[in-house]
């Protein structure tokens, strides 16, 4: 378990670098700020929709692994559809997060680098998952589609055994991600007051 701590600390890291590397474009990346208008408030939607749905899918995958990542190979439910369920929504939180700047070009950036973050996590675990379980992950990894979910491969269980203070946190920390909304308001207010003034247009 050290080397997936190792990991996981190594990503926050990452995490956090690139949250500094982002934050030019979103205080000067989007002239969209300047006026409301249908496809800003419509991007702004689908992007509150897709945190709804990070949120939900989240807990959902926590309910099936929380607390046993790495001891227990877990192949049913969303990780049946998957290998990695809960990186797919969190993907789709930081676009739905990054769709609150109104900017679609914005919001692909976003996902891009968090992705590029995970790439070299996704690797870790899965190494050390091969090497845990052996031939059986082997044989899950040969059936199971890494990120995208392959809707045939369905599967469940009549039962599982739910970690209650790991889904609670998880749905918690997923609430988090809601204060994009009101963090880009106040920066549309303060463009919009000549406080903050772009410098390029992404759209």
């Amino acid at each position: 378990m050290a080397d997936i701590r190792h990991t996981q600390r190594r990503r926050k890291v990452q995490l956090r670098v690139l949250v500094i590397m982002l934050t030019p474009l979103f205080l000067y990346g989007s002239s969209a700020w300047e006026e409301a208008s249908l496809p800003y408030e419509a991007i702004q939607a689908i992007g509150l929709l897709a945190i709804f749905v990070a949120i939900m899918g989240r807990t959902w995958c926590t309910l099936y692994i929380g607390g046993r990542k790495i001891e227990h190979l877990v192949v049913v439910g969303p990780y049946s559809l998957c290998r990695n369920p809960l990186y797919l929504f969190t993907y789709i939180a930081v676009f739905g997060m990054a769709a609150q700047s109104g900017s679609i070009v914005l919001a692909a950036i976003g996902v891009c680098g968090v992705a590029f973050v995970f790439a070299t996590v996704v690797r870790d675990e899965e190494a050390l998952l091969r090497e845990t379980h052996g031939q059986s992950y082997a044989e899950y990894a040969e059936r199971t589609p890494r990120i995208l979910p392959h809707l045939s491969l369905w599967n469940d269980t009549g039962w599982i055994q739910i970690k209650t203070q790991h889904v609670v946190r998880t749905a918690s920390d997923g609430c988090l991600f809601l204060l994009a909304w009101p963090a880009f308001e106040a920066l549309e207010r303060m463009r919009q007051s000549g406080l903050l003034e772009p410098r390029f247009g992404l759209y």
